[in-house]
């Protein structure tokens, strides 16, 4: 089985586990991309340096607690007035029921104006906003 990822804190995604299913009628993993964008607003101290997290919750399953530590477009993540792009692949969730974000209020000025979040589902055309 080929895999082509970190497995590491640092780099790609920061997972340092990974589960792979094995499909046997098309023997190739059953994965589905799902790109998030989150928007920090544009007030004054909006930006936050806390650890911030992610849970989605679809008809078919929910993903786990994902720490958002490595942004696909920028290095200094949740600015203000800027959008932060993360790409991330895991079971099919289905329909996007809701989703749960935070962070853990840690470093100074932890606060966080969160402006909006975007996901999108290329392989199914769907994007929730």
């Amino acid at each position: 089985m080929f895999f082509f990822r970190w497995l590491a804190t640092d780099e790609d995604d920061g997972k340092i586990v990974r589960e792979l299913t094995l499909n046997t009628a098309t023997q190739h993993l059953d994965k589905t991309t799902y790109n998030v964008q989150i928007k920090t607003g544009d007030v004054f101290g909006a930006g936050t340096d806390a650890d911030v997290h992610l849970k989605i919750f679809g008809s078919k399953g929910d993903s786990d607690k994902i720490l958002l530590r490595q942004s696909d477009n920028t290095k200094n993540k949740f600015e203000r007035n800027q959008i932060d792009k993360f790409t991330y692949e895991f079971d099919d969730l289905g329909k996007i029921k809701s989703i749960l974000i935070g962070h853990n209020g840690k470093r100074p000025g932890a606060g966080w104006f969160l402006d909006w979040v975007e996901i999108d589902i290329p392989m199914r055309g769907e994007a929730y906003r």
